[in-house]
Parts: structure tokens; C-alpha cells; sequence
């Protein structure tokens, strides 16, 4: 085996071997490089179709005249190379539109014409063909009349002042059109028992006698609209009505800088109303306080207050029926004391009154 090595014939076939293997591998690499290029260039050249969606251009005296009958987009289906149809659909570098700048007042059909597909391209327009009506221009404001539903509204809330962003609204159209317009209205829509204000954006509409839609364009063509929906209001003074376990030794009396606050409720419970009477809790308290009380709406069928509550001074003094047996007792005293020295005055007469007659009798005997 070590002679085999030693011969030259032998490395010659080794690097021829790996000499046929390289050219095998490089070849290989450059034939794949070679046959993608060839099917990106296939894939490139390949017809493709593609359809796209692109504005209609009116060429006319638009200032003068107002035209209707034309769609706002049409239609264009390319055919060509694909890299060429794909740039075109995603740049749109091209436009359709429709000349009428030498037409008179009418009903016209006219031909659609494109400016800017390139010549590889072929194309198709659809529709190939549009009808106008041209007429003369003209634009008028009216004054924008809101419709509301008011039963939508829950019972016994209130509707207040609506408010518009503006109040009139400019309508242009042929002259035929602006003289078919009867008002242009705001529709409010809202759900049912609504207790809360509407603030929306509404649409305008034009509408004849009938109430159908008119053809004319609207400036603007919505309008902010705001209606306030609210319970009624009313002020009622404040009344407090002592509660809770008092001492009946103590008498209270309440005071506050809060006078009257401000209720919420349907018209007719208002309506019943003088004052507001808040019960004050003197449990437990045996000396002038001041707390917070809470204006309670129970059983008042009242929806809101306000304030919420009111901060009160208890003042507690001793009552009169205290005062009266704390007399009456001083007075019981008094008596007691006098009818005791009488009676002490009496005892001392009486014994003078004996003094004297056994001074008498003594005086007798000794004569």
C-alpha cells in the first residue's frame, strides 16, 4: 500500500478527481443562478390582468353649470406585462375622465377618454360610455328646521333649549332642483325613554313638499345639534325635626347656615311641595354639636338633591319641665324651713307666758 502512494500516477488521478468535482459544483450553482433569472424573466414578461377602481374627472364650466348623472368611480381592466400592470394598479399614475366643457344645457352621452396608461397596456373602461344632464347653476341658503321626536322622551323630564352649530345651510343645484326644495331638516333619532341630552352630528337633507330627497349638494352637509333633557327643578326651604332617643332632661334645638337646597323630580311631586323636612338624630348627644346630615329623599318620590347634605349645630339646653321641678322643689324647701322657726317661736312664747305666772304666784304667797 505505501508503494501504491509512492507512485505519481496515483496523485495525478486524485486531483483530476477533485478537479472534475469543482467544475461539477461551480457549474451547477451558476445553471441554477441562470435558470431562476430565465423564470423571474418568464414570470416578468408573462400577461397579467388586473382590474381598479378610479375616480371620474368632469371636465366642464362647474362654476356655471351643475351636472348630474355621472358615477363618482368606474372601472379600468388592464392586460400587459405583470411587473408593468402591477406598477400601474398600485401607482395610478394615469386618469379617466369625461369632457363636457363644449356641451350646451342637455342630456349628453358621452365617451370616457384616458390619459396616462402606457401604450403596452391595453385597457377597458367601464362604463365605456356616461349620460349628463347639464344645467345651469344655482345656490340658495334656507334656514335648517329640526325634527325631534319629544315622546322619545321619558315621563316627566323636560326638554330644553336646542342648540345648532349653525342655522341655515347653503344648497347648490340646478335651478330646476333649488326651486323643488321645500326645507332642509335635521333628523334627530334617539331611543325611547331617553332621560339623558342629546349631542350628536346630524345629516342634512334636502326634501320637497312631499318630503323626498332632492338632488342639490349641502354646505355643510351635517350640523352639530345639542338638546338638553333634565327633571325639573325646584327650591325648598329646609325644616328639622328632632329624632332619635333624647334625655328628656335636655331640650334641642337646631340651627344651620344651609337654608334651602335645590330638589329634582317630575313636575307634579314639585308641584306638592312647600319645604323639605330632614330629621336630625339627637341620640346620645347631651352637649351642643355640630355634625353633617344627609339630606335623605326616601319616600319624597324625588329623583336629586343638592347639596347632598348640610351641616347642622344641635344645641342642647336643660328643658322646662326641669327647670319648673327644681323650683317647685326650692319653693316645697322654703315652706318647711318657715313652718319650723314658727313653730320654735311659739314653743319660746309659750314658756314665757308660764315664766310669768309662777313669778305671780310666788309674789302671792309671800304677801
Amino acid at each position: 500500500m505505501n508503494n501504491l502512494f509512492n507512485r505519481p500516477w496515483v496523485y495525478k488521478i486524485i486531483s483530476l478527481i477533485f478537479a472534475i468535482g469543482l467544475f461539477a459544483y461551480v457549474n451547477e450553482g451558476s445553471l441554477s443562478t441562470t435558470r431562476g433569472s430565465q423564470e423571474n424573466n418568464q414570470e416578468q414578461l408573462a400577461n397579467k390582468k388586473k382590474s381598479v377602481k378610479v375616480p371620474l374627472e368632469v371636465q366642464s364650466d362647474t362654476d356655471k353649470y351643475f351636472i348630474t348623472g355621472y358615477p363618482e368611480k368606474v372601472t379600468v381592466r388592464l392586460e400587459g406585462p405583470s411587473a408593468l400592470v402591477t406598477t400601474t394598479v398600485n401607482t395610478q399614475n394615469f386618469k379617466v375622465s369625461a369632457d363636457l366643457r363644449d356641451l350646451s344645457v342637455g342630456k349628453h352621452r358621452v365617451r370616457l377618454q384616458q390619459q396616462g396608461i402606457n401604450k403596452d397596456l391595453t385597457y377597458q373602461i367601464s362604463p365605456k360610455y356616461i349620460t349628463v344632464n347639464i344645467q345651469p347653476k344655482q345656490t340658495k341658503t334656507f334656514p335648517i328646521q329640526l325634527e325631534f321626536n319629544k315622546d322619545s322622551v321619558a315621563d316627566g323630564y323636560t326638554i330644553g333649549t336646542t342648540k345648532m352649530s349653525q342655522e341655515t345651510v347653503n344648497a347648490t343645484g340646478s335651478k330646476s332642483d333649488i326651486a323643488k326644495v321645500d326645507q332642509i331638516i335635521a333628523s334627530v333619532n334617539t331611543e325611547n325613554n331617553r332621560k339623558t341630552a342629546v349631542d350628536q352630528e346630524v345629516l342634512l337633507q334636502a326634501v320637497d313638499k312631499s318630503g323626498k330627497i332632492v338632488n342639490v349638494v349641502l354646505d355643510p352637509q351635517t350640523i352639530h345639534v345639542n338638546i338638553p333633557i333634565y327633571l325639573p327643578t325646584k327650591k325648598l326651604d329646609l325644616d328639622f325635626e328632632q329624632s332619635g332617643d333624647s334625655d328628656s332632661q335636655l331640650a334641642y334645638s337646631f340651627t344651620s347656615d344651609t337654608t334651602s337646597v335645590k330638589v329634582s323630580g317630575k313636575q307634579d311631586v314639585l308641584d306638592k311641595l312647600k319645604s323639605l323636612t330632614i330629621p336630625v338624630d339627637v341620640t346620645g348627644i347631651t352637649q351642643t354639636t355640630t355634625k353633617d346630615i344627609n339630606v335623605s329623599l326616601k319616600d319624597t318620590n324625588l329623583q336629586g338633591v343638592d347639596p347632598e347634605s348640610v351641616r347642622v349645630t344641635i344645641k342642647v339646653t336643660q328643658s322646662d319641665s326641669s327647670s319648673t321641678s327644681k323650683s317647685a322643689s326650692q319653693d316645697n324647701d322654703s315652706s318647711q324651713t318657715a313652718s319650723s322657726s314658727s313653730q320654735s317661736s311659739n314653743t319660746a312664747s309659750k314658756s314665757s307666758s308660764s315664766g310669768s305666772q309662777s313669778t305671780d304666784s310666788d309674789d302671792s304667797e309671800a304677801e
